[in-house]
C-alpha cells in the first residue's frame, strides 16, 4: 500500500518541483534586471513578475485538481520546495554579491 501511495506521489511531487522552479524564474529576471550596473526595472515590471508567478502555481494546482484531486498535497508540497528552494539560492547569490 505505501508503495502503491509512494508511486502515484513522486511524479506529482517532482512536476510540483519543476513547476516552482518555473514559477521562480520570472522573478529572479526582474530581480537580475535591478543588479545590473545601470538598473533599467521599474515597480510595473516587478508586480507583473509577480503576477506572473503567481499565475503559474495556481495554474498548476488547478491542472492537478481537475486531472487528479487526490493529488493536490504531494503536488502543492514539491511546488513549495521547488520555489522555495529557487528563492534560496536566490538569497544566496544576492549576499554574494554584496
Amino acid at each position: 500500500m505505501i508503495m502503491a501511495d509512494m508511486a502515484f506521489n513522486l511524479p506529482l511531487v517532482c512536476a510540483g518541483a519543476l513547476l516552482g522552479v518555473a514559477a521562480c524564474i520570472p522573478l529572479c529576471w526582474a530581480v537580475m534586471r535591478a543588479w545590473k550596473p545601470r538598473p533599467t526595472a521599474n515597480i510595473g515590471v516587478g508586480v507583473a513578475c509577480v503576477m506572473l508567478s503567481f499565475l503559474v502555481l495556481v495554474a498548476g494546482v488547478a491542472w492537478v485538481y481537475a486531472d487528479a484531486p487526490g493529488g493536490v498535497v504531494p503536488f502543492v508540497a514539491g511546488e513549495l520546495v521547488g520555489f522555495f528552494c529557487c528563492m534560496i539560492v536566490l538569497v544566496a547569490v544576492a549576499m554574494r554579491r554584496r
